[in-house]
């Protein structure tokens, strides 16, 4: 059988502008349409890519895809599920003959194109030790301390209260200091 389910795309963003643009006329547009603070615009042109919105059907793609180019952005389209490779520029096309050695070539002859330069990986996030857990993972893989025992405190009584808390103290209070011999001028 064939699969019926309609394709569906991302709208990715690596920090292009359309050629000729004000950068900052862009950078504002880009403001105003998502609503970002300058945070997120200095992640936003970054370079790095963005999946500005996914699980898009390929005609509404094409449609937010021409709205943010009058805008000034570059978008591209990708397959959902495709990895990041495969949005950047394929690499040049090598020539299907081999060229002439260039001790054998006639002087009236042009030297082979140099090759094309390897399109620049897509820059990978930093990685640090911490990750964020599945859904529903148990993030604390030790088993709970048992609880103790409570003691036994049958054994114990408690007096009936009368009184106070404490015994008084029938001693008297210290003598008020003299004052007498100070004045207020």
């Amino acid at each position: 059988m064939a699969d019926t389910t309609p394709a569906l795309y991302e709208l990715v963003f690596s920090g292009q502008a359309v050629p000729g643009a004000d950068p900052q006329k862009v950078r504002n547009n880009a403001a105003k349409l998502f609503r970002a603070g300058p945070e997120q615009l200095e992640k936003l042109f970054s370079g790095a890519t963005v999946v500005l919105k996914n699980k898009l059907d390929q005609a509404t793609a094409e449609s937010y895809q021409q709205k943010l180019k009058s805008a000034g952005l570059i978008c591209t389209l990708r397959a959902m599920g495709q990895p990041a490779a495969a949005t950047q520029a394929a690499p040049a096309p090598q020539p299907s003959e081999p060229a002439e050695p260039t001790s054998t070539a006639s002087p009236t002859s042009t030297p082979a194109p140099a090759p094309a330069p390897a399109p620049k990986p897509a820059e990978e996030p930093v990685q640090s030790g911490w990750s964020v857990a599945p859904t529903g993972s148990d993030v604390n893989p030790h088993e709970p301390e048992p609880v103790p025992p409570m003691p036994d405190t049958s054994h114990l009584t408690l007096k009936e209260q009368k009184g106070y808390l404490f015994d008084q103290d029938d001693t008297p209070p210290p003598p008020a200091p003299d004052t007498s011999h100070l004045t207020l001028e």
